[in-house]
């Protein structure tokens, strides 16, 4: 996984609402995470909530508490569920050695805040460490925080799960994703629903940003 998670103080939920519980006071530790499907299914990394007593999705407006549904600590990735229903959600696509990807995310909330940031890179391969089929290779920067955040091709669609990156004096911009079809082989043995297209021409990396936030949302985890 990157290098550190992301840490985080605790969050103050509105008692007024209904079914919500305060969680612990510990503290504990963020990642990015992004829905699937309009009935509150979300993807993240295992290792974002993989050691949580209680998990909480930030979608800038509210807070909710979500319920972990089906994890795959080798693929490292977990699908989580919220009670909402949400009419934007990320449809995964197709990807190419040498696209432009945008990776999206909230990496260093203590240093930078909680508003969703972008990076942009290529494809440098569509395998991953010692030549994980499961994996792709990209150079857009991610940091602690940016683990399970989606990242997309010049269609705005997700090709991959941001999870990691080798840090080194000699490396430079040598980062991981799961593979958007990985992802889509999980969810599919389990009967989880999604959707699948191909774009026809690349749109402004702008507005890729601007529709993909509206899906992407801080996954706080708290021991």
């Amino acid at each position: 996984p990157i290098e550190d998670i992301d840490s985080i103080t605790p969050i103050i939920v509105d008692p007024k609402v209904p079914g919500t519980k305060l969680p612990p006071g510990s503290g504990g530790k963020s990642g990015t995470g992004f829905y699937i499907n309009e009935n509150g299914y979300l993807l993240t990394n295992h290792h974002v909530i993989g050691s949580c007593s209680s998990i909480w999705i930030d979608d800038g407006s509210s807070k909710i508490q979500a319920s972990i549904i089906e994890v795959n600590e080798n693929l490292d990735i977990a699908v989580l569920r919220v009670n909402k229903k949400t009419s934007t959600y990320a449809i995964f696509g197709q990807v190419r050695a040498g696209e432009d990807v945008i990776a999206l995310g909230f990496p260093l909330g203590e240093m930078l805040g909680d508003v969703i940031k972008n990076t942009k890179g290529v494809v440098s391969a569509l395998v991953g460490y010692q030549g994980d089929k499961d994996y792709l290779q990209f150079t857009a920067p991610i940091q602690p925080g940016n683990s399970g955040g989606p990242l997309l091709n010049e269609g705005g669609f997700v090709v991959g799960i941001n999870t990691a990156n080798l840090v080194g004096e000699e490396l430079q911009n040598i980062n991981f994703a799961i593979k958007g079809t990985s992802a889509l082989r999980f969810l599919g043995q389990y009967g989880i629903e999604f959707d699948h297209k191909d774009y026809v021409d690349a749109i402004d990396s702008a507005d890729i940003v601007e529709q993909s936030k509206e899906f992407t949302v801080r996954v706080l985890c708290y021991n």
